[in-house]
C-alpha cells in the first residue's frame, strides 16, 4: 500500500472513530478466534470418525448389554486364524475348530480346551472373511482334501496332519463323542 492509500485509509478510519492499533487488535482477535474454531471443528470431526469406526467397523463400542460379554469373549479367543490359513501353520499335526465366536457351545468349547496335548486353532464361522468356507445348509464336505474343497458347518473340528485333512467331525454330538474317547 502506497503513502497516498495509507493516508486515505487513516482518514477513513478517523472518520469512523477507529485508530490503526484498534484495527490491528481487532484483526488479531478475529484471526485467533478463527483458528480456535478450526481446531475445535477438526477435533469434533476426528471424534465422530473414531466413534463411527468403533461402532460399525471394529465393534469396539456396543450399546447393548448382552453384546458386551460376547465381544469380550470373542476378543479373548487365542490362536485365531482365517479359514484360508488352515494349512499354513508351523506344526505338522494340529486341530482346527470352526465355530461362531459369538455363539459357542460351551460343552464343545470346554472339551476342546481340555484337548491340551495338541495345538488347536480357532476359525470364526460368523466372520465374513471365512464365509467362502462355511456351508449355507446343514451339511459340510467331509471328503475335503484341500482348501478348495473345504466346506464346514458350525461347529466343525478338523485334524490336519502334514498339510492334509485326516479327521473331520461336525455337529456338537459328533465332536463330543470324538473328544470323550
Amino acid at each position: 500500500m502506497g503513502r497516498v492509500e495509507r493516508r486515505r485509509q487513516e482518514k477513513f478510519n478517523k472518520a469512523k472513530g477507529l485508530k490503526n492499533s484498534n484495527i490491528e487488535s481487532l484483526n488479531n482477535k478475529d484471526t485467533f478466534i478463527t483458528m480456535i474454531k478450526i481446531i475445535v471443528v477438526i477435533i469434533l470431526v476426528l471424534l465422530v470418525l473414531y466413534f463411527v469406526v468403533a461402532v460399525f467397523v471394529t465393534k469396539e463400542i456396543s450399546f447393548t448389554s448382552g453384546d458386551d460379554v460376547t465381544e469380550e469373549a470373542a476378543s479373548s479367543v487365542t490362536d485365531k486364524i482365517l479359514a484360508k490359513n488352515i494349512f499354513n501353520q508351523q506344526e505338522s499335526e494340529y486341530y482346527v475348530y470352526f465355530y461362531d465366536f459369538d455363539d459357542e457351545d460351551l460343552s464343545v468349547g470346554n472339551a476342546i480346551y481340555n484337548l491340551s496335548e495338541d495345538k488347536v486353532y480357532r476359525v470364526d464361522t460368523g466372520s465374513s472373511l471365512n464365509s467362502n468356507y462355511v456351508s449355507d445348509n446343514d451339511t459340510g464336505n467331509k471328503g475335503a482334501s484341500s482348501l478348495d474343497d473345504l466346506m464346514v458347518i458350525n461347529p466343525t473340528l478338523i485334524k490336519v496332519s502334514n498339510d492334509s485333512i485326516v479327521e473331520y467331525y461336525e455337529d456338537v454330538d459328533e465332536i463330543l463323542a470324538f473328544l470323550e474317547d
